[in-house]
């Protein structure tokens, strides 16, 4: 029962605008480190975020397998 929940919503949430335009900035390799940084919504120029409670908990690997920059734009 709580598995069939949990895919349901999973489901709805991947239909969000947020999760759509994280998908088309994505370079979909699906690999994440868990981190906690405070960051504004949006496309950065480091990468499209989706914050909970104005911080970012996962960020996704780089090419090479670095981590890169987290929610960093130009001054």
């Amino acid at each position: 029962m709580e598995l069939s929940l949990l895919v349901g919503i999973l489901a709805v949430v991947a239909q969000t605008d947020a999760v759509r335009e994280y998908k088309e900035h994505s370079n979909n390799l699906n690999k994440y480190q868990i981190v906690s940084v405070e960051c504004e919504g949006g496309l950065n120029d480091s990468g499209y975020s989706i914050p909970i409670k104005q911080k970012v908990y996962l960020k996704e690997l780089g090419k090479e397998g670095t981590l890169g920059i987290i929610c960093q734009n130009k001054e």
